[in-house]
C-alpha cells in the first residue's frame, strides 16, 4: 500500500477551511431555493399569470435593459408584480397583457 502524504498545517487548515465554506455555500443556496419554491406557491395559489418569457430576453445583446423593463413595470402596473427567479409574475392579468404589448 502507498504511504499517505502527511499534510502541513496550511494544508490542513486550507482543506478544512475550504469544507466549512462548501457546506455554508450549499446551505444558503438550500435557502435560496425554498424561499423561491415557497414564493411560487404564494403565487399559483393566488391564480397570478406568469410572462411568457422571461428576464433573458432583456438582457445583452438586445436592445432594452433589464433595468428599463423593471421600471416600466413599476410605473405601470394597477396590480401586484413580482421578478421571481427569472420570472415575471402579475397579479391583474391587463398588467400581463400592456407587459406582453409593450416588450414582445
Amino acid at each position: 500500500m502507498g504511504k499517505m502524504k502527511e499534510l502541513t498545517l496550511d494544508e490542513e487548515f486550507s482543506k478544512i477551511l475550504t469544507e466549512v465554506m462548501t457546506r455554508e455555500m450549499e446551505q444558503e443556496m438550500l435557502k435560496m431555493e425554498q424561499a423561491l419554491l415557497s414564493s411560487k406557491e404564494l403565487i399559483v395559489d393566488d391564480s397570478w399569470a406568469k410572462a411568457p418569457f422571461t428576464t433573458r430576453k432583456f438582457t445583452w445583446p438586445f436592445a432594452y435593459r433589464l433595468d428599463e423593463v423593471v421600471e416600466w413595470i413599476h410605473l405601470n402596473s394597477t396590480g401586484g408584480y413580482r421578478l421571481i427567479g427569472q420570472e415575471f409574475w402579475f397579479q391583474n392579468k391587463k398588467d400581463l397583457t400592456a407587459f406582453i404589448l409593450k416588450w414582445s
